[in-house]
């Protein structure tokens, strides 16, 4: 079961560190690595969730990332930290960022004063256009937002020099105030009001390269329909 005394260096990731001597609670049961993948995202979301909610004072509309690398099962919130550079590379790609092999995101949500964790991307569906544009949807309507156009595939840049690339579109609020809404196709982190400069990518290239990853646009009627991990 869960325990908050248990400093495992394989446990919560927060603000792009493991400190297993100052944060509680993990959420990797070094006890419990037999499990696998789904198995753990599963413990996590049906019998973690509530604990860890109360621990971290997350509110409706929070976003919730889980992922799993090399160290362990890790819980980032609202893209804290460095979790931006976390990358699930193509086969045989070579990368400077930290390797992941699962992602999956999810937004907190409120129903008769109870906390639950609703499903936004599951691994690898930040890849495909659909499933971003729903995604982005749902954080809309917990939040109040209206949606803006199709997402699109862009080239990002942050004022700390983070470069990457991701799915992008923006949203207006109830005070019609703009807020950039990302997916990043390199680990489906999705970021919002991350006030990145976006720069379209010409997607009549056959590959596209980024961290590491190359892709193919596989195109549609209606424009960019997925990226094809190569």
């Amino acid at each position: 079961m869960f325990n908050p005394k248990n400093k495992e260096t394989m446990g919560f990731l927060e603000n792009g560190g493991r400190y297993p001597e100052i944060l509680e609670p993990p959420v990797y049961r070094k006890d419990q690595n037999f499990q696998t993948w789904d198995e753990q995202v599963r413990e996590f979301v049906h019998k973690e969730f509530q604990q860890f909610r109360a621990e971290k004072g997350l509110k409706k509309g929070d976003l919730i990332t889980i992922t799993m690398d090399l160290r362990g099962f890790n819980v980032t919130v609202n893209s804290q930290g460095r979790s931006k550079y976390w990358v699930k590379t193509s086969i045989g790609g070579t990368t400077k960022y930290t390797r992941i092999q699962h992602s999956i995101q999810y937004i907190v949500e409120e129903k008769d004063t109870a906390f639950y964790l609703k499903l936004l991307l599951s691994d690898d569906e930040w890849l495909q256009v659909e499933k971003v544009e729903d995604a982005f949807r749902k954080i809309c309507r917990v939040r109040g937002w209206e949606m803006g156009v199709r997402p699109y595939l862009c080239e990002v840049e942050q004022e700390d020099g983070f470069k990457s690339m991701a799915l992008a579109t923006a949203a207006k609020d109830e005070d019609n105030r703009e807020h950039q809404m990302l997916c990043l196709v390199t680990n489906g982190l999705i970021l919002l009001n991350a006030g990145a400069k976006l720069t379209p990518v010409n997607l009549a290239k056959k590959q596209i390269r980024v961290c590491g990853c190359v892709f193919h646009p596989e195109m549609s009627v209606a424009g960019l329909r997925c990226l094809q991990r190569l």
